[in-house]
């Protein structure tokens, strides 16, 4: 029997509006994983997730992290669906959307995960602030719950960011306008995550915080109800 068949009715009915951005065999192995990710104690790993789970021994751990390389689902469309949820749920019908953006270093390393590079670790207490790893660009959505005495920011969008190859004098103009391509910038992932938002939500007016890395020329066109605050750069020109 599927989690989802033993999950309460408000539980089950609070995941049904994701069921559209999953296939039927992938919405089975979503809902497994996450009440696992609910469940486990201590570091949340996709066999730490299929172990608490309770169906480590009922699956092959094959079927849990497929779920991640080569399943049929859409993470993009996810992002709205909670999106969606958040906006219905948490916040005032004519409320303004407050949206967070940053990014995060997760350390890793192994010849076979993609896009590892060596980085800049803003967490680092050495010498050297750096660290091997993948770097998301996460955009959030910050809510006040009646429940809660402070604003608490949910994650909707997640995106891998990729610097750009390095190449040399002969090849560098070819690969400079195809990395533009294959490995934008971190603002511009930002901002196509956040002109996604207000595309769903035009009658929304959106303010956007992100601190001075996400501020560049490519923020010039923004859609009439999309305000975008940062520091200023150290280099900005008045």
């Amino acid at each position: 029997m599927l989690p989802s068949e033993k999950l309460p009715s408000s539980f089950a009915f609070l995941l049904a509006p994701l069921r559209s951005c999953f296939t039927g065999p992938t919405y089975q192995t979503f809902v497994v994983l996450f009440c696992g990710f609910l469940s486990c104690v201590g570091d949340v790993t996709v066999t730490g997730m299929l172990s608490a789970s309770g169906y480590a021994t009922a699956w092959n751990h094959n079927r849990a992290h497929r779920f991640f390389s080569r399943a049929s689902w859409c993470p993009d469309g996810l992002g709205m669906a909670v999106l969606d949820l958040i906006v219905n749920r948490l916040l005032p019908a004519d409320a303004v959307i407050e949206l967070v953006v940053d990014d995060t270093l997760f350390k890793r390393s192994g010849p076979k995960v993609w896009g590892v590079r060596w980085r800049h670790d803003a967490t680092s207490t050495s010498s050297r602030p750096v660290a091997k790893g993948t770097c998301y660009v996460v955009l959030g959505i910050v809510v006040n719950p009646a429940f809660l005495r402070r604003a608490i920011c949910l994650p909707i969008h997640v995106k891998l960011w990729l610097p750009k190859p390095k190449a040399g004098k002969k090849a560098k103009r070819k690969v400079s306008k195809k990395a533009d391509k294959n490995c934008p910038t971190k603002v511009a992932i930002a901002k196509d995550c956040v002109l996604a938002v207000a595309d769903r939500y035009s009658d929304h007016k959106i303010n956007v915080c992100g601190d001075a890395a996400y501020m560049s020329q490519a923020l010039r066109k923004l859609h009439t109800n999309v305000t975008w605050t940062s520091r200023l750069r150290s280099d900005a020109a008045l």
